[in-house]
């Protein structure tokens, strides 16, 4: 999955835009995926910081959990 596909299900399920950001600057309580150089953090961000912060090396395996966290949380 890359990020065009992910978008794709992301609007094909009709998650709530407002709980997520790609690639975009964080907005207060969501979730964001962004690629930082080579590799691709995974967060939830409130209040101004970061939280359960992941690091990817592939945008295939980034993209599957950004999925997963906004499916599940």
């Amino acid at each position: 999955m890359n990020l065009a596909d992910l978008r794709k299900v992301l609007d094909a399920e009709k998650i709530d835009k407002a709980g997520y950001r790609i690639n975009e600057p964080p907005g207060e309580s969501a979730w964001c995926l962004k690629k930082q150089g080579k590799i691709w953090l995974v967060y939830w961000f409130e209040r101004g910081e970061r939280f359960h912060l992941n690091r990817f090396s592939s945008e295939e395996i980034a993209c599957e959990y950004f999925l997963h966290r906004l499916r599940w949380g």
